[in-house]
Order: structure tokens, then C-alpha cells, then sequence
């Protein structure tokens, strides 16, 4: 009797061991093996959002509004993820949104995260904030599929200089993101005393005597600073931070080739709507046409959730924390990891909603009310 209870005892002891241990399956997983891990003011930055985080939370939330609606007998043999975008061939329609200072979560950044997408045939949205050079991430991973993140700044000839450098690099896209007109409210960060430990080496040459990045102030920006940047490049400009189909309709106007549907990752306003209320209003609005896409990312946390952005409307998603807890993890394997997931849960979604391709998702797939509430 007293060996069973050893027996047993040792059995549960080692069980409860592996499931401590065990190499995470799941986007949960990731998360839950970051929060227990990292410092609270570098998991606070990662995962809240302004003020009281409305927005953030009602981003993931706004999924569970939208019902997914299966058909069944149809052969599903035959599946693919595979998707175009700007004329080119990737394996899923799941791309890394631009997150800055990598080097906070693993000591390689960006570059592990590069080479991550590289392995996926992805897409990486490179943040002008990053702690690795554009050019040392273009070094590194010259065939990768990258798009360069700049801001539409108060100097427009620092703009200027980053368009040159997209395309002397060779950057696939520009992407501007223009919903960061002021500073958004962060309590946290200043009761955790947040210090950017990593600089944006990118912005270096452009601080002022006393390190102040003042010239980047981005209030005075308009659409025709926009429509500038856009005129003086061949490559495709992609405006990141559309919300309404107002701004959807400008920024086809002003000769973008695509949006980004997104309010920042609740980053910016506390308050307002989801990246995926406003997909739906936008693509009601103002459907993509030709020679101009609609992507889209905000509050994604498994294959699921990128099945109900792509029937609502989007033709390619990005997502931003997931990737960081993959990267906090295990560096570039762990980025590819949480790639992987996302990519096996979108196939066996095609499946078990009778569909074969990304291009078959479509609104009769899912049910939903606008306004989501």
C-alpha cells in the first residue's frame, strides 16, 4: 500500500511537471507563459491599452459577436491557405503587425521575428520604432517579405528620407500609420516608471541635443501630406489606422493601395470602436476594388477569429501581441510556432466550413448584428 502511494504520488508529481513545462500549443499558452514571466511594466506595455483599456478588451471581445456558419458534404480534400496580396504569393493570409523595441522580449528583436515571416512566406510590418536598423534587418533577411512603418511627421523631409530608404532597402510597401496625431493616455507606464531600455535606433540621427524627439510631433499631419508622400514613390503606400468608411474612401482618393483596418490594439483611444465593428462598416461602405485591399488587425487570438475577419471582408490580417508572447518564448522559433497555430487552425476551419480556399470565405459564412453588442 505505502509503494501505491509513492507510485501515485511520484506519477502526479512528474505529470504536473511536464504541463509546466511543456512547449505551449496554443496562442493561451503563449500568453499565460508571458504573464507569469515578465516584469510587470514590460508585460503591462505589451498587453494593456490606453487609459482603461475599453478598447483593447472590446477588440478581442467583438469576435465572439460574429457566429461562424458551417456547411457540411462538400469535399474538402483539397485545401489551401494560400493568398495574393499586392500581387504576390504568400502561404497564409496571416502577417506580423508593426510592434517596436522587440529587443524588450528576446535579445535578437527583430531580426528573429524577420526570420520567422522568411520561414512562414509572410508578411512583416517592420515598426519605425524597432531596436534593430532597417538596414540590418534588410541585411539579414534581404528576400523577406517586409513593409517599412513610418509616421507622416511634422518635418516632412525626415518622411522623405524614410521613403528613400524603403526603397533603396527593398521594401515591399510603406505603410503610414496616422492615428497617433497626440500621445495617448498610459497611465501604467507612468506608474511603472516605463523607460524604453532599447532605443529606436531608426530615429536616432533625429533627436535633438537633449535626445528629445520633438520634431516628430505628428499633430500638424493631413491627408494631403499623405497624398504627397504617396506621389513621390513607386512603391505601394498601405494607410494603417482606418476606421470609418470616411477615411477609407480618402485614402483611395489619395492614391493608397490598401488600409489597414485597425484602432492601434486599443493603443490610442479608450472608447472607441473595434477593429472589427469597423471592418464591417467600412467593407458595407466602402467595398475593396480593384487595385486597392483591405486588410485588417486588432484583438486576433487564433484561427477562428482570422476565419470571421476574412468572411467579413478583409483579404489579409496582421496580428501583433501573439507573435511578441512567441517571441518572448523562444525567439524565431517561437514566432514561427505561434504562425504555425494560427495557419492550422485557419486550414481546419476551411474544412470544417466546407470551404478550399481563403477566397471562398465570404460574408454568407458568418452571422453577426451591426452595431456589435
Amino acid at each position: 500500500m505505502l509503494y501505491l502511494k509513492f507510485l501515485y504520488a511520484f506519477t502526479l508529481a512528474n505529470a504536473f511537471s511536464v504541463v509546466l513545462t511543456c512547449e505551449p500549443i496554443t496562442i493561451e499558452e503563449y500568453e499565460n507563459y508571458a504573464k507569469e514571466r515578465l516584469p510587470l511594466a514590460s508585460l503591462e506595455y505589451l498587453q494593456r491599452g490606453a487609459d482603461r483599456d475599453f478598447t483593447a478588451k472590446r477588440n478581442c471581445a467583438a469576435f465572439s459577436k460574429v457566429k461562424v456558419i458551417p456547411r457540411y458534404l462538400v469535399d474538402v480534400s483539397n485545401r489551401s491557405t494560400k493568398v495574393e496580396v499586392l500581387g504576390k504569393h504568400f502561404d497564409f493570409p496571416v502577417g506580423v503587425a508593426p510592434t517596436g523595441l522587440q529587443k524588450r522580449w528576446h535579445p535578437e528583436g527583430e531580426i528573429a521575428t524577420i526570420r520567422a515571416t522568411n520561414a512562414a512566406n509572410t508578411i512583416a510590418i517592420v515598426s519605425i520604432a524597432s531596436s534593430v536598423l532597417y538596414e540590418d534587418i534588410a541585411k539579414e533577411a534581404p528576400d523577406a517579405e517586409k513593409w517599412m512603418q513610418i509616421f507622416l511627421f511634422e518635418n516632412n523631409s525626415i518622411t522623405l528620407e524614410f521613403v528613400r530608404k524603403a526603397e533603396d532597402l527593398r521594401f515591399g510597401a510603406i505603410v503610414v500609420t496616422i492615428d497617433m496625431s497626440v500621445t495617448p493616455l498610459r497611465y501604467f507606464n507612468t506608474r511603472n516608471k516605463w523607460k524604453d531600455q532599447h532605443v529606436m535606433v531608426n530615429l536616432e540621427n533625429y533627436l535633438d541635443d537633449d535626445g528629445n524627439r520633438q520634431q516628430f510631433k505628428y499633430h500638424y499631419a493631413t491627408w494631403a501630406q499623405l497624398q504627397e508622400i504617396i506621389n513621390s514613390t513607386k512603391l505601394p503606400v498601405i494607410v494603417k489606422g482606418v476606421l470609418t468608411p470616411h477615411d477609407a474612401a480618402l485614402a483611395y482618393a489619395n492614391g493608397a493601395k490598401g488600409i489597414i483596418v485597425s484602432n492601434h490594439g486599443g493603443r490610442q483611444i479608450d472608447g472607441a470602436i473595434s477593429s472589427l465593428e469597423a471592418l464591417s462598416d467600412i467593407v458595407a461602405n466602402f467595398p475593396p476594388r480593384k487595385g486597392f485591399e483591405i486588410y485588417f488587425d486588432g484583438g486576433i487570438r487564433g484561427g477562428v477569429d482570422v476565419f470571421r475577419a476574412l468572411a467579413i471582408g478583409a483579404k489579409f490580417v496582421f496580428v501583433g501581441r501573439p507573435p511578441m508572447y512567441g517571441l518572448f518564448h523562444s525567439g524565431q522559433q517561437g514566432v514561427e510556432n505561434v504562425l504555425k497555430i494560427l495557419r492550422s487552425e485557419l486550414e481546419t476551419l476551411l474544412g470544417q466550413t466546407g470551404c478550399n480556399s481563403v477566397k471562398e470565405v465570404g460574408m454568407s459564412f458568418v452571422s453577426f448584428k451591426f452595431p456589435f453588442e
